[in-house]
């Protein structure tokens, strides 16, 4: 077996990996592999089994061009330095993350904005309820959901009334673009098990959740996540994998979150901010209806107070140095705290 172990192409950590550098990298790959197979033919004087001559272990040079191929792929983000973590920032309360990078990253901190949902409680859809999460699976075919929201009024007699009514919520807003990532990414992203086509889509949301919320992530309150009715009814009715698959449901299952950044203007109290009329995303202008301008998280800035402290190579802290700017129509039992997503790069 070839010894060599010179580099096809030297890649030092932080630099940016271009899709001519991997292209150069996959023909360098596939020269090399076919050399080498013909170098090997080369030295056979006596031949066991003509059929597999041009072939090494029985793979042809495509099969181990892709096998190479995958496992440098996986290996991408650890060798150009790259780090994402979830964390929930309280004033005065700093952060340490051990990112083992070996250098001082760039860190980049992203608010999640907290979006309303409708979250399954049981296995009929009347127990869903309207939630407030950070993060949410659902159905592609879940564009729009209904649910049971309740209410707590107070009246000019100091008495509380409490109502439950049946609304709808959009979870995808086809007007503006969308944030959304495949489950099947995050499932390999986190490293979740999913080569046994028997494993129920129960046994991969519970693994996927214990994933997420693992170290350096911090654990979040079940509150701040949840799954739509049609998990439910998948679980109940014990759907694996292949069943998943055989459906065409595996590649139409979405996890979203809504990551923001804006530049870092002085605090300003959300209630005495003008909101526009009109949001110009990418989708184009887009009048906006007066619950979505109550809605809008592109009236206000994000992420707020926070503060980034580079402790050692290996090592970064974050400080939420005064209340968090949320949207007013966040329950204020959520406005204790400010949920980012911190994406680093050495």
């Amino acid at each position: 077996m070839p010894t060599d172990a010179t580099l096809y192409l030297k890649v030092n950590p932080g630099d940016l990996i271009t899709a001519d550098l991997f292209n150069t990298v996959q023909e360098d790959v596939k020269k090399d592999i076919a050399q080498q197979i013909q170098t090997s033919i080369g030295g056979i004087t006596t031949v066991k089994h003509a059929d597999d001559a041009g072939t090494v272990d029985g793979l042809n040079v495509d099969q181990l061009t892709n096998q190479i191929l995958e496992k440098v792929k996986a290996m991408i983000p650890g060798r150009t330095g790259y780090m994402r973590t979830f964390n929930r920032l309280k004033v005065h309360q700093p952060t340490v993350i051990k990112h083992n990078l070996g250098a001082e990253p760039v860190v980049d901190v992203y608010q999640l904005e907290y979006f309303q949902v409708v979250c399954a409680q049981g296995e009929t859809a009347t127990d869903a309820i309207v939630e407030y999460v950070n993060f949410f699976l659902y159905h592609e075919s879940e564009k729009v959901i209904r649910g049971n929201e309740t209410v707590t009024t107070t009246g000019a007699n100091g008495v509380s009334t409490t109502s439950t009514s049946v609304v709808s919520v959009t979870i995808e807003d086809q007007r503006i673009p969308q944030y959304r990532i495949p489950f099947k990414d995050m499932l390999s992203e986190f490293n979740v098990d999913t080569s046994k086509d028997g494993t129920t889509i129960d046994e991969l949301v519970t693994s996927f959740w214990t994933a997420l919320f693992g170290s350096p992530n911090d654990t979040f309150d079940p509150a701040q996540y949840c799954h739509s009715f049609w998990f439910e009814k998948c679980c109940g009715e014990l759907r694996t994998i292949k069943d998943l698959k055989d459906r065409g449901d595996w590649d139409h299952i979405w996890f979203k979150m809504l990551p923001r950044k804006t530049i870092n203007y002085p605090a300003t109290d959300p209630s005495t901010v003008a909101i526009s009329n009109v949001n110009l995303g990418a989708a184009g202008p887009v009048v906006k209806t007066p619950q979505q301008r109550q809605l809008s998280a592109f009236d206000y800035p994000a992420p707020t107070q926070v503060e980034v402290v580079q402790l050692d190579y290996n090592t970064v802290a974050l400080a939420l140095i005064a209340d968090p700017i949320l949207q007013p129509n966040v329950p204020d039992a959520l406005k204790t705290e400010l949920v980012v997503m911190t994406i680093m790069k050495a």
